[in-house]
């Protein structure tokens, strides 16, 4: 459980402190639109807002998709 919860919160700082808030919803669609595929647009930011605020774990495949669209390390793990 510790693993996952430090794994959020790289995950949570590299979004809210590293990306200009104009970026945000950019680095949001691309990332919805690489990890969660077809599903309903609505279900798609569910799973990303669950990400983001720790209600739900990042899938390990996920992990190196969200690296490339940020073009640095995120996850120390």
């Amino acid at each position: 459980m510790k693993k996952q919860k430090k794994i959020i919160n790289e995950f949570k700082n590299w979004y809210d402190n590293q990306i200009p808030f104009a970026q945000r919803d950019f680095f949001k669609e691309k990332i919805i639109e690489q990890c969660i595929p077809q599903k309903e647009k609505k279900l798609q930011l569910f799973i990303f807002e669950n990400w983001l605020h720790g209600r739900s774990h990042i899938p390990d495949l996920a992990k190196p998709i969200i690296e490339q669209i940020a073009g640095k390390k995120i996850f120390k793990i």
